[in-house]
């Protein structure tokens, strides 16, 4: 299954938009974009401990995918 995982980041690291978008993301863009999403009573209801979970996903496709671009091969 990590196999698999790996495989399909590294397909995402290749298309060059979807690195970029990654790499330029900024967290709150993402949390209001999200939030808009949900209704006023979810909206309320959205835990900061899912919020951080969220984070921490885009912190580490970050620092994986600039360390991609750091060290190719």
């Amino acid at each position: 299954c990590i196999c698999y995982l790996l495989s399909v980041m590294q397909q995402f690291f290749m298309i060059t938009p979807f690195r970029q978008g990654i790499l330029q993301c900024k967290w709150t863009g993402i949390l209001a974009e999200g939030e808009r999403e949900l209704g006023e009573s979810e909206r309320k209801e959205a835990s900061a401990e899912k919020k951080e979970e969220y984070h921490t996903l885009l912190d580490t496709l970050k620092e994986m995918f600039s360390y991609l671009l750091v060290n190719p091969g």
